[in-house]
């Protein structure tokens, strides 16, 4: 193995940190490579109604104010049959927050702060996108959900 390490010396501690991180941070930076797009949808609860976008979008901000890289999407219409309380063939359309260019981190981050603090009168579904791929939904374990299983 080449090198000029005389066995006795100890090497500086850049050194030492320079090599640390080309030995295991490498799986750590590829981690963080991953790039994901998130949305939020929140679909109202049977009897509410807020019809008002700008009251919507400060409550939704106000919500989500310890993740600011969410940001205003405006409205978004989701398949019925993945919808919680919609029971119309019609639908309506979802008020939604976008999240670009987040590591995977940040999912798990956004999908234990929905759990732990639901909105109030709102069910929050959570989407997420891979580095560019179709987007998958998450149920409410957090796990991604597949057709039939039910949200």
């Amino acid at each position: 193995m080449p090198g000029t390490w005389d066995g006795k010396t100890r090497p500086t501690s850049e050194t030492y940190r320079s090599n640390y991180n080309d030995i295991f941070g490498q799986k750590e930076n590829k981690e963080e490579e991953k790039k994901m797009l998130i949305r939020l949808m929140f679909e109202p609860k049977p009897g509410v109604v807020c019809n008002v976008n700008e009251m919507f979008r400060c409550y939704a901000e106000n919500y989500l104010s310890d993740h600011p890289e969410f940001e205003w999407g405006g409205y978004i219409v989701m398949d019925v049959n993945e919808m919680k309380y919609n029971d119309g063939a019609s639908g309506e359309p979802l008020y939604q927050f976008v999240a670009t260019d987040v590591s995977g981190n940040k999912l798990k981050q956004i999908n234990d702060y929905v759990s732990k603090n639901p909105m109030h009168g709102y069910y929050t579904h959570i989407h997420y996108s891979v580095n560019g791929e179709n987007e998958q939904a998450l149920n409410d374990k957090g796990t991604p959900y597949t057709r039939g299983e039910g949200i």
